[in-house]
């Protein structure tokens, strides 16, 4: 039936085809609507699209329509690239026609076929769209006449061209749309089972499997509040597992330092073998840091799967909620009691009751255990921590923050006379602060009116402690009147005073400094007595005699002034006594 040529029919034409590709439901079907559409409407006889395969050289038709078919032999299945006019459509992205393809030499092999089948007028034009491997793709319509391709038909038929490429960005647009709406579906459906997860108490580590579907990446977390490692086991490896709790105290501290989600930062981290680029997102709860979410290799989550992490990062926030806000009730209760037990203001009688509805038997042997950071104070945000580590060693106790400082009533433990286990608390503690700890015990009481005095004790224990740049665990024994009084100067006025008076002896610190205040600290603590000195020593008379004389030639020393030996004595006690609180 021959087809119409006129504008108007040309219009009635296109809109036919431009139907027949809107019904299309895929791009392949949209492709066979095209070339069947437009050797049904239109002059030319037949129609294929073309791809453009750079792997092996060949420009290959991949979808052909030839509805007036007059002859058997076979179209050839592929051309070599260069021999054929897809190559330069694709480069340059225009059309090419061919007036007479049986009459040109630039293409021998479409020269030769149009010549065994008859046709001659062929035109190739650009589509803007791939196929589904990524390859270039042409669309080809053929005459077996000879036809004059004016600006009109070459406008129509890249119109048709441009139709199938507005088509295909549509299909692919709202491919797209229902590919992320059924993401956030499932997003939802996750996190909703993840969120009534994080509340059941039963089902606490089952969640951890869900927030692994919603985080595209490799991912774990640091719970500040019990200092534990979350984790799905499954998916980030058990060796990965193992490093990580091998590294918790780097990773804590990681997790300290880490603010809110949006000011997250990328740091180097060692895994195992292998060093991994991490993304730490702080977990905070009413503007308190408990926690951190760690993406591995953040670069892999795409642009619109940062929803899904935020999604995973709030059922996070709501595992641990669950356990803040439950400590935050306890400690609330305990405060209360607390504060009125070490204040010895409170009535014993309403005290006792109120230590019972806690689960506390006053009359079992407890401690009192202090602790602060050695610099910069101890934050409130460890205690959580802390208390869960001493609860693990000794069981239930009620614990009080005071300011930056933190104190215990802990159950008698056999562990808290032991010098080993009180080092292992302590390396458990640590890594909670980047600062030293400084930490010290009362004697177990029985009595509540006995802790006053004990708290009380412990508090001027650690101001000592404090002031003598005190670490780990100082013993009460120490702190006596003297140390108290030292601890009372100012450093600049202590530090002056050993410079002006024994540093000269200390000799930088080499064992003939020791050496020298070893012996002028004996002979002043016995009343200058050369003999009973002698004997401490172990020496000669005569050696010490001959020390002596050195101390005052080198160093000019008046030992007939009392006051100097005074000001020596004192200050070889504020020396020792500064030294006794080295790191334990």
């Amino acid at each position: 039936m021959p087809v119409e040529t006129n504008s108007a029919a040309k219009f009635r034409n296109l809109s036919r085809i431009a139907r027949l590709i809107q019904d299309s439901h895929d791009p392949d079907e949209l492709l066979v609507r095209l070339v069947e559409g437009v050797c049904l409407n239109s002059i030319w006889n037949f129609s294929s699209i073309q791809v453009l395969d750079q792997d092996s050289g060949k420009t290959i038709p991949i979808i052909r329509y030839n509805p007036f078919k007059t002859d058997t032999r076979a179209p050839p299945d592929s051309w070599d690239a260069a021999d054929s006019p897809i190559l330069s459509v694709v480069e340059t992205g225009r059309p090419v026609v061919i007036r007479d393809a049986a009459e040109q030499d630039r293409y021998c092999g479409f020269r030769d076929d149009a010549r065994q089948r008859g046709y001659h007028t062929v035109a190739f034009f650009p589509l803007k769209f791939p196929d589904r491997q990524g390859r270039a793709l042409a669309f080809t319509v053929i005459s077996h006449q000879i036809i004059d391709v004016d600006d009109e038909e070459l406008a129509y038929l890249q119109c048709l061209a441009d139709l199938a490429d507005i088509a295909v960005r549509q299909m692919l647009r709202l491919a797209e749309e229902k590919e992320a709406t059924g993401k956030s579906r499932q997003i939802l459906r996750n996190l909703t089972t993840a969120l009534a997860g994080s509340l059941n108490i039963g089902m606490s580590s089952g969640i951890f499997p869900l927030l692994g579907k919603l985080i595209p990446t490799r991912w774990f977390a640091i719970d500040l509040t019990t200092g534990s490692l979350l984790c799905d086991e499954t998916t980030l490896g058990a060796e990965p597992s193992e490093a990580l709790r091998q590294d918790l105290p780097a990773l804590m501290r990681l997790a300290r330092q880490s603010t809110s989600r949006k000011d997250s930062a990328d740091v180097s981290f060692r895994l195992g073998s292998d060093e991994v680029r991490l993304r730490v997102q702080g977990l905070a709860i009413d503007g308190e840091n408990v926690g951190a979410l760690f993406l591995i290799a953040p670069e892999q989550v795409g642009a619109q799967e940062w929803v899904s992490v935020e999604a995973a990062h709030l059922a996070l926030s709501t595992l641990i909620l669950r356990n803040h806000m439950a400590f935050r009730s306890r400690s609330l209760v305990e405060r209360r009691a607390l504060q009125q037990l070490v204040s010895g203001s409170g009535d014993m009688t309403e005290l006792l009751a109120e230590f019972r509805l806690l689960g506390i038997t006053p009359e079992d042997p407890r401690r009192v255990l202090m602790m602060q950071a050695s610099e910069g104070g101890l934050p409130g945000d460890m205690h959580s921590f802390i208390l869960r580590k001493v609860e693990a060693m000794c069981g239930a106790s009620l614990s009080l923050m005071e300011g930056n400082r933190l104190g215990l009533l802990v159950p008698e433990h056999p562990g808290l006379s032991d010098e080993k286990a009180r080092a292992a608390l302590l390396r458990q503690l640590q890594p909670a602060w980047h600062r030293p700890l400084s930490l010290t015990l009362s004697e177990p009481m029985t009595r509540l009116g006995d802790y006053a005095d004990a708290w009380a004790g412990c508090r001027r224990v650690l101001d000592v402690g404090l002031a003598m740049k005190a670490e780990g665990w100082i013993s009460g024994g120490k702190i006596g009147y003297f140390p108290r009084l030292m601890a009372s100067l100012p450093e600049t006025v202590a530090e002056a005073f050993l410079a002006r008076t024994i540093e000269p002896l200390l000799d930088g610190g080499s064992e003939k400094g020791r050496t020298a205040l070893l012996t002028l600290g004996t002979w002043l603590s016995t009343g200058r007595r050369l003999q009973e000195t002698a004997d401490q020593l172990g020496i000669h008379v005569s050696t010490l005699r001959y020390r002596l004389e050195r101390f005052t030639e080198r160093y000019g020393i008046d030992f007939e002034d009392s006051e100097t030996c005074f000001d020596l004595e004192i200050a070889i006690r504020l020396y020792h006594l500064r030294h006794s609180y080295q790191k334990q």
